[in-house]
């Protein structure tokens, strides 16, 4: 008589871990990214960006403001979702020019800039 046994072990790092850690853990929103980062907009047109927030933890606080250095000229909305930004080129543009939309956690500070080329 023979006894064979044939066994495969397999391992993986992505499998489930916990991780224990001592003390207070602060979630917070790490940065925010914006793709595209430079847009071009015309007199009475808009466009959407979308942008990503990350997180230090699963349960971070994110309050975002947006605003705009050209207020007379270019407008920025945040979507209900808070996953994309609408850019509008207003009625007040009789030029080329540069505009910053600027994406703001109050909570963090941390920012992200989308350049605006805006147009007639």
């Amino acid at each position: 008589y023979f006894l064979h046994h044939w066994e495969g072990i397999a391992t993986s790092r992505f499998a489930n871990a916990i991780a224990f850690v001592s003390g207070n853990v602060t979630e917070k929103v790490t940065a925010i990214y914006a793709n595209p980062q430079v847009v071009s907009v015309k007199k009475d047109t808009s466009i959407t960006v979308p942008f990503t927030v990350q997180t230090s933890g699963l349960n971070a606080p994110i309050n975002l403001t947006v605003t705009s250095s050209a207020d007379t000229k270019v407008s920025a909305t945040l979507t209900d979702d808070l996953r994309h930004v609408v850019i509008k080129g207003l009625t007040g543009i009789t030029e080329e020019g540069l505009a910053t939309v600027t994406i703001k956690d109050t909570s963090t500070n941390v920012t992200c800039d989308v350049k605006v080329v805006y147009n007639v």
